[in-house]
């Protein structure tokens, strides 16, 4: 954010809980923790009811891919003025532990 100099008080970070619920602590801005997967409904509100605002969503994976997929398709939609981070942690986990995804190998 400082090399776009853009100034604290002027974003708003969403984060759904889980493994993106950190992300916001690490700046010094206005932020909001929503349901898991619904980070992007959230993050448009806050755009909808403040313009001036950048508007960051963070997810993971389950968060984008999974319960926020509709969320997501209708954001896209939408096409509100919002930046959306999903982390990738390769850990598809829910709420049934870590479980590995296994990636077939590129002959």
């Amino acid at each position: 954010m400082a090399g776009l100099a853009i100034a604290p008080e002027s974003i708003a970070f969403v984060a759904g809980i889980g493994c993106s619920g950190k992300i916001a602590g690490y700046l010094q801005s206005y932020a909001f923790h929503g349901a898991h997967g619904r980070a992007l409904p959230v993050a448009t509100g806050v755009k909808l009811a403040n313009r001036a605002l950048t508007v960051i969503a963070a997810g993971g994976d389950g968060d984008g891919y999974a319960i926020g997929a509709g969320h997501f398709v209708h954001t896209v939609r939408r096409n509100p003025d919002i930046t959306y981070i999903v982390m990738d942690n390769q850990t598809y986990g829910l709420t049934k532990g870590n479980r590995r995804r296994r990636v077939p190998a590129v002959t």
